[in-house]
């Protein structure tokens, strides 16, 4: 395990339930994802330490050419559990927290004439990434990005054998049944 002290943190990017997520000064095809939060997870967590180590193993047998935000370091900063992983190219699907309707739909757009291409390949490195024992969770649309030019790519994925419907994250089913509903 290391202390990953040699990364100087950058802008915050993302937040979760249990984690931040930063830019790293120098490496802007990286990012460290900090573990912990005020419902008592991560901060020196040995279980979380063993689960991220266990997952940058599971991570390394997945052939090269399958899209995720791969683990390439694991160890401590700043007292968190840490993990240093591939930064991916694109966007969210979708903002969950604030995206309007016509950002929602202009977004829908895009998904929509994304080439066919792009789709066999997030359903191709789906299934491979179940095989290695890799899930997502199919309730968040930021947890796929999107580059027009790249095809998809999975994020924050957790161990596990769960396969969802990839209907909720790509059409943010939740914003169709309930913010938009009647637009």
């Amino acid at each position: 395990v290391d202390n990953l002290d040699k990364y100087e943190l950058g802008s915050l990017i993302g937040t979760g339930g249990n984690s931040h997520v930063y830019e790293i000064k120098g490496h802007p095809e990286l990012v460290l994802q900090t573990i912990g939060s005020a419902f008592g997870f991560g901060s020196g967590s040995k279980e979380e330490l063993r689960s991220a180590n266990e997952q940058m193993l599971i991570h390394k047998k997945v052939p090269s050419g399958v899209h995720f935000a791969r683990i390439v370091e694991v160890g401590w900063k700043n007292d968190f559990v840490a993990i240093v992983m591939q930064r991916a190219r694109g966007h969210p699907l979708h903002d969950r927290k604030s995206e309007s309707y016509s950002v929602w739909s202009d977004r829908l757009e895009e998904l929509a004439n994304a080439p066919q291409l792009h789709y066999d390949k997030l359903i191709y490195d789906m299934r491979v990434l179940h095989h290695y024992g890799l899930q997502m969770d199919p309730s968040k649309p930021d947890n796929i990005f999107y580059d027009h030019s790249f095809g998809f790519t999975f994020i924050d994925l957790n161990l596990g054998k769960y396969i969802g419907s990839l209907e909720v994250p790509l059409i943010y089913t939740f914003n169709l049944l309930t913010r938009f509903r009647g637009q």
